[in-house]
């Protein structure tokens, strides 16, 4: 009874809080000069998920706001902040009711509810037939990248000194799901991608077991990482590092994600002007043979492993790729690209777009 007592006190508190916070967004102004964007959260979740759209919007230069049930503010804030819940409630206000919105972000159930809107769908096993369309956004940079907003950063000066970079989480999790992965996508998990990397091609790989021994070979003046395959993944390389690793990579080797094809490493190297080394079953829009090295299965990646140790860093063919990889995010992820797809849209006469994006964001 005391400990029933004490939850529902908490919750009331919370709710009292939420309360406060909605008629403080009544006294709120908008920006004047940006155009105001509103997320209806009815039947979704806050996670990592909204806080990407969330930024991706901020970050293109408009006013976010969102509206939410009392119980999904209530449950999300009694159960603790995790997966960048907080970023969410740093980065966004509650709506003003009498705020004119150019464009609603929601749920499918809530569709009907708005003149122009912008539908969530999760459903990433669809993504082969969906990838080309303009609000594919499966995943962008981590939450906690899109909140320092690095495009606002000067990039891609650096020399190229690394041949191939894998960085990521490679623990034993990462194989939990490996039939679904299989069955689903018809790709290999990134523990199978490095095994096969690390056995086929043992004498060109650099393995380091700390960041004081990647930085060593990377700054030294030999260039010893020029034609080597980096498998940073025993230890965690964080913040400008990481930046600095990506940028003086000539390629990205990309894996999928936890359960899907999709991972944050992939946006954000195509941001630093690696060229990816992929499975073509990981699909992006504007992804192709002009500016990735794409495979179908074992046989493929290793020819094409191969060829690439035998180019040199500063090729003319690197170079090429290099500059439809700077092509393809602006043209198609970056701040402005997004923008201008979504002021597109608001000007047109369609009533709905649909955005794609990574599982799950439903409740």
């Amino acid at each position: 009874m005391i400990l029933w007592l004490k939850k529902h006190i908490k919750k009331m508190l919370i709710w009292i809080q939420f309360l406060f916070i909605r008629l403080a967004a009544l006294f709120t102004n908008a920006d004047n000069d940006r155009e105001n964007v509103l997320l209806d959260l009815s039947g979704l979740k806050i996670n990592r998920r909204i806080v990407q759209v969330a930024l991706q919007l901020t970050n293109a230069g408009f006013s976010v706001s969102y509206k939410a049930p009392s119980k999904l503010y209530v449950d999300t804030v009694y159960n603790g902040f995790e997966d960048y819940q907080q970023f969410f409630f740093e980065h966004v206000r509650y709506h003003h009711p009498k705020r004119n919105y150019m464009v609603v972000f929601c749920a499918k159930n809530k569709a009907d509810s708005y003149p122009k809107r912008i539908v969530f769908c999760d459903d990433i096993p669809s993504f082969r037939d969906h990838f080309t369309e303009d609000f594919f956004y499966p995943i962008l940079f981590h939450p906690r990248f899109l909140v320092e907003n690095p495009e606002q950063a000067a990039w891609n000066t650096e020399e190229k000194t690394i041949k191939m970079i894998f960085i990521g989480n490679n623990a034993d999790t990462y194989q939990g799901f490996a039939d679904k992965v299989h069955q689903t996508y018809g790709i290999q998990t990134r523990n199978e991608v490095i095994a096969f990397l690390c056995s086929r091609f043992n004498r060109y790989i650099f393995r380091p077991d700390s960041k004081e021994q990647f930085l060593d070979a990377l700054n030294d003046s030999k260039g010893t990482l020029k034609n080597k395959i980096v498998i940073i993944d025993r230890f965690r390389l964080e913040g400008e590092d990481y930046w600095n690793a990506l940028r003086r990579s000539a390629c990205h080797i990309w894996t999928c994600g936890f359960i899907q094809p999709y991972c944050h490493n992939q946006m954000e190297s195509i941001f630093s002007n690696a060229v990816p080394v992929t499975d073509h079953r990981i699909k992006y829009n504007g992804l192709n043979d002009k500016n990735a090295y794409l495979y179908g299965d074992s046989d493929q990646a290793a020819a094409v492993v191969e060829r690439l140790l035998q180019l040199d860093i500063e090729s003319e063919e690197l170079l090429s790729k290099r500059e439809q990889v700077d092509r393809l995010y602006r043209d198609h992820y970056s701040n402005r690209a997004f923008k201008n797809k979504l002021i597109g849209f608001i000007q047109s006469n369609k009533p709905q777009e649909t955005y794609y994006i990574c599982h799950s964001i439903y409740r």
